[in-house]
């Protein structure tokens, strides 16, 4: 599992434990799906690994209705161990985009009860990140089910335009925050939390929305999700050898050649990210299928190498 998946998934089972946490006759599992937006193999799996980390669930049924509940009135006291408390703020060093959250909130207010305190000296406060409002507005309406409306400008567009979609969940990309939503006709989206400006939430109810994060995002080389696309690009020994260092998405398959170099296949989530992927490789990496991926990149380096034709530097 990659480290972006973990991330993701542990703002999912939180966001589970929240839910339950207080609520004496627990959740129906058809609750728990609506709440979270989670599909219900990812919900049933979230629940498995929170009982064997030794959250204290009960399943039962209940007048012929499933019911998911927390045993006892509240979370027992955590005692971490020193290493675990390392752990937990190395953790809280990886979650600092979702500053402005609850998750972070709850996970701050853990950590200092354990941060060491020079007599009379307080900690200064971090600089909130830039979007921080947009990040409580939107965690607001993720958590109450509400539609939310924003300006959002994408790396393509030349000026702002308005969206309203239906929050579902938070993804965490290179300590980059993306929003996955639901827009009316366009269907699921992602959206860059830098990019938004003017967010609000909306006294709209929002669509409940049974999507599979994991399958959505199949295929997916960083954040952008989109038709399944088969490529094969051929390695230098050089980038071959730093292939595990730098995969283009965990599911590729590689094969080695006598001579050092490899041929990568994967499938693949759109093209935008994989051309972006093998650019950074320069001349040790080429594309040898799609014949359309091959084009593109060959028209990138066209205008690339036009800023370098002539013998003046920055004319």
């Amino acid at each position: 599992m990659s480290s972006r998946s973990a991330r993701n998934m542990l703002i999912r089972q939180w966001q589970i434990v929240q839910l339950l946490h207080g609520r004496r006759r627990g959740l129906t599992p058809k609750r728990l799906l609506e709440e979270t937006g989670s599909s219900r193999a990812t919900l049933y799996r979230d629940l498995e690994m929170l009982e064997q980390a030794g959250v204290p669930m009960l399943r039962e049924t209940v007048n012929g209705e499933a019911r998911i509940s927390l045993l006892g009135d509240k979370l027992p006291e955590l005692s971490p161990t020193p290493l675990q408390w390392d752990a937990l703020r190395l953790a809280r060093s990886y979650l600092e985009p979702l500053r402005g959250t609850s998750l972070l909130s709850e996970l701050d207010a853990l950590l200092a009860r354990n941060r060491p305190r020079q007599p009379g000296s307080e900690p200064e406060p971090e600089p909130e990140p830039s979007h921080a409002q947009s990040l409580k507005v939107l965690d607001a309406a993720i958590a109450q089910r509400k539609k939310v409306r924003f300006r959002y400008r994408s790396a393509s567009d030349a000026k702002y335009r308005v969206r309203t979609v239906d929050p579902l969940m938070w993804r965490l990309v290179d300590e980059h925050v993306y929003l996955i939503a639901h827009e009316p006709q366009l269907g699921y989206r992602t959206f860059k939390v830098a990019r938004m400006e003017d967010t609000e939430r909306l006294e709209d109810d929002a669509e409940v929305h049974d999507v599979d994060e994991d399958e959505l995002f199949r295929g997916a080389v960083k954040i952008w999700s989109g038709p399944r696309v088969q490529v094969a690009i051929r390695l230098s020994p050089y980038a071959a050898r730093l292939l595990p260092e730098y995969p283009l998405t965990s599911e590729q398959e590689v094969r080695t050649e006598e001579d050092g170099h490899a041929v990568l296949h994967a499938e693949v989530a759109g093209t935008k990210e994989v051309q972006r992927w093998v650019l950074h490789w320069g001349a040790h990496a080429e594309v040898l299928e799609p014949a359309s991926l091959r084009e593109q990149v060959r028209q990138e380096l066209r205008q690339m190498q036009a800023h370098y034709e002539d013998d003046g530097a920055g004319a």
